[in-house]
């Protein structure tokens, strides 16, 4: 069974507007759909997740579409530290908490947060994955995206980027 992570950057950090009903977050959200039907076809059915708000809930909600064709899909969430949650917003604790609850697996690798565990977690879900989807702005290399990005490069991974820059204009779809 091929399997595939996630990483991506959380909202904040994307330039357009986040608003879910706004043109280039649809865009978006339809592409990442794609790219992960499109990785279901060369054979992935397993799926690890973050649970970072943002890119990593954005996948796993695209993951939950995909479950609803394809019942043997498996999605994994791979959760940093208990309480990683604790500071988001009401919104996005609602969101995790259906992710959660429709994952087939939670590994959850610290009771508690320490400096380093969102890294141990990336460094976690690269090793268990054959393929990286990766919502990258190559601007931003200090973040913990452009960390796993450079991982699973130096692991020789596959890698399908997603660039949030191209969301800033009107697709030909959008046309």
């Amino acid at each position: 069974m091929l399997s595939c992570c996630f990483t991506g950057h959380r909202a904040e950090k994307i330039s357009f507007s986040t608003d879910e009903n706004a043109d280039e977050f649809r865009s978006m959200r339809r592409d990442i759909f794609l790219v992960l039907e499109n990785l279901h076809k060369k054979g992935v059915s397993m799926f690890y997740t973050g649970m970072s708000s943002g890119a990593d809930i954005w996948f796993a909600e695209a993951v939950s579409e995909l479950k609803k064709e394809y019942f043997y899909i498996k999605l994994a969430a791979v959760v940093p530290f208990r309480g990683q949650d604790s500071r988001y917003s009401d919104e996005d604790k609602r969101r995790y908490r259906e992710i959660l609850a429709m994952c087939d697996e939670t590994v959850c690798l610290s009771d508690h947060y320490f400096k380093g565990c969102y890294a141990e977690r990336n460094k976690y879900m690269v090793d268990h994955s054959d393929v990286l989807v990766a919502l990258y702005d190559p601007t931003q290399r200090q973040s913990g995206t452009g960390q796993t990005v450079r991982l699973a490069r130096a692991r020789g991974m596959e890698i399908v980027y997603i660039d949030p820059r191209q969301y800033d204009y009107p697709t030909l779809f959008d046309v």
